[in-house]
């Protein structure tokens, strides 16, 4: 280490640019309805009883989920005391709840939103989430929850197969 070749040589131009100031993808993800996304992992045994509260209007209510799908909350990264993020620990309440299975694509298999959240928010939030996976795809494989909790599905389209 630190030997003569450890840095890349400046090229004739002038020195080789590493990094710009460019914003990362989670802060181009915050938008102007929410202040990003929040986002941590919930058990498994917490899901059903989540979901029932809000409404039982999701699939994920009934849902029978597989040991290899995860359970991901997405909350407001505004009323976050550490503002938006990836959380061990839920920082606030979810506004959103998404069941996927990891792979080469993340299939989105089920979703619920919390009866107090604006569909737009809710949409803003899991858009915010899919862009900041990027480049790593998701398939939308929850079509009818989509529907059933008013989420704009064109826009969720736009980024997830």
């Amino acid at each position: 280490m630190g030997g003569s070749k450890s840095r890349p040589a400046a090229t004739a131009g002038g020195p080789r640019v590493v990094a710009t100031n460019s914003p990362s993808v989670a802060q181009a993800a915050a938008s102007s309805l929410t202040g990003g996304h929040a986002c941590w992992t919930v058990p498994r045994k917490d899901v059903t009883g989540i979901a029932i509260a809000w409404g039982g209007a999701s699939s994920l209510a009934t849902a029978d989920l597989p040991s290899e799908y995860r359970v991901f909350a997405l909350g407001d990264g505004a009323t976050c005391p550490g503002g938006p993020g990836l959380y061990m620990t839920a920082p606030c309440p979810p506004l959103l709840l998404v069941a996927a299975e990891p792979g080469e694509v993340n299939a989105l298999k089920h979703l619920a939103v919390a009866s107090g959240c604006h569909p737009a928010v809710a949409t803003e939030l899991i858009c915010d989430w899919i862009k900041s996976m990027l480049p790593k795809r998701c398939k939308l494989e929850c079509l009818d929850d989509v529907r059933a909790c008013g989420l704009d599905l064109s826009q969720l389209q736009q980024l997830a197969l």
